[in-house]
């Protein structure tokens, strides 16, 4: 017997904060939109927790993704392909964004579908669709009996009104965080649930055992505290890069001020500290067992630019908020929103030291960490606003 799910959405293989963006889409459209239908979308296992507001997930496993040489979206990401080489493929899409443009509002079914057949981006292209990847999963689920209408998306759909957008980024952008905005302000919070994280932990393939061992350590720790998320690429926009002498600087006063600082990068930016309160790891672990670190710290510290940024702003986590915040950087004309005065109206008591790292007075800012280093929120306080999803393996 058939099993009915209406829609099939997958992760559109292009930048990770998009999954968040998605998973706000699909809060918005079970929580203030009206509109029904179950969703099912299809992501690798690495990002499955990013998607909790989907109805079933259909998550890639390792094994499959090993098959098609994609066990590590970091290479994924890191592709930007040749700028030059990939001018016809520029060229297609935008005559295609000027095309569909002209398609009239009230029929905007079409638009999606010709949307979803037709326009891909340029790693969505090379690792889902030429790979296979993406026949392979959608035949795998047809086996399984599920009957489904299957739109493959990218950057312009949105999942709240499944529909496709007018192509101006910059507008898109400020609907997008704004949909996060919303969800924050629901408590919709991305909330990672586990008996044992550390045998989680040591189950997970991208983790060594003595990384794990060390990871024990910092959860062990008695004393407080702090993550520091650090992202170093060489390619994929470096000026979102973390600002080495902010996250050393702090790292160094937190270490010596008997705080265990945990760097977690990816990739890693590294940083000369030798104590044994202090442990970096160049990491590929997924979403869900990096978030269930940051919720056993005290507070987090991360760009606020890139780096999935989106979603743990959306977590029940302590942020340290030492730079503006995406929706403040990116904007058409004003900010729509700020996430940080959102998260402080539904209770998270996270770390403004902006001032400190202006004038560059670091010491005064590791004082003023310390000094908020225990007053997290109660995770207890978070309870998810829908059911968790079901989740299919696709082996």
């Amino acid at each position: 017997m058939a099993k009915s799910i209406n829609y099939a959405i997958n992760f559109d293989f292009e930048e990770v904060n998009s999954a968040a963006f998605r998973n706000a889409q699909l809060h918005f459209r079970k929580r203030h939109s009206g509109k029904t239908g179950k969703i099912m979308v299809i992501v690798p296992y690495y990002f499955k927790d990013m998607f909790s507001n989907a109805d079933l997930l259909a998550v890639i496993s390792p094994e499959v993704l090993k098959r098609y040489g994609l066990s590590q979206y970091r290479r994924i990401s890191e592709d930007i392909g040749d700028w030059n080489r990939r001018w016809p493929e520029r060229m297609r899409n935008r005559l295609l964004e000027i095309t569909l443009g002209m398609i009239p509002e009230r029929l905007s079914p079409l638009r999606s579908a010709l949307y979803s057949s037709i326009y891909y981006s340029y790693r969505a292209r090379k690792y889902y669709v030429n790979s296979g990847l993406e026949a392979y999963c959608l035949n795998y689920l047809k086996r399984q009996q599920f009957d489904f209408k299957y739109l493959r998306i990218s950057d312009y759909f949105d999942a709240s009104t499944f529909r496709v957008g007018d192509f101006k980024l910059i507008s898109q952008w400020d609907r997008y965080h704004l949909l996060i905005d919303i969800m924050i302000r629901d408590a919709n919070l991305y909330y990672y649930h586990s008996a044992d994280l550390l045998q989680d932990l040591s189950q997970c393939a991208e983790i060594n055992q003595e990384q794990v061992g060390r990871l024990k350590e910092f959860l062990d720790f008695k004393g407080k505290k702090v993550i520091l998320r650090t992202r170093n690429f060489l390619k994929k926009a470096p000026v979102h890069n973390s600002k080495p002498e902010i996250f050393y600087s702090l790292a160094k006063g937190l270490v010596e001020n008997g705080v265990f600082v945990l760097n977690l990068g990816c990739p890693l930016l590294k940083f000369p500290i030798d104590s044994p309160n202090y442990f970096e790891i160049d990491h590929n672990m997924p979403f869900g067992l990096e978030l269930a670190l940051c919720q056993n710290a005290d507070a987090c510290l991360m760009t606020a630019e890139a780096g999935i940024f989106h979603a743990f702003a959306a977590s029940a986590i302590t942020l340290i908020q030492f730079e503006e915040e995406a929706p403040k950087i990116v904007y058409a004309k004003e900010p729509v929103c700020s996430w940080f005065d959102s998260r402080k109206k539904i209770g998270l008591r996270d770390i403004d030291i902006r001032g400190k790292i202006e004038s560059k007075e670091y010491a005064s800012a590791v004082r003023l960490i310390i000094g908020h280093l225990g007053n997290s929120t109660h995770p207890e306080f978070f309870k998810p606003g829908f059911d968790k999803p079901q989740v299919i393996q696709i082996k």
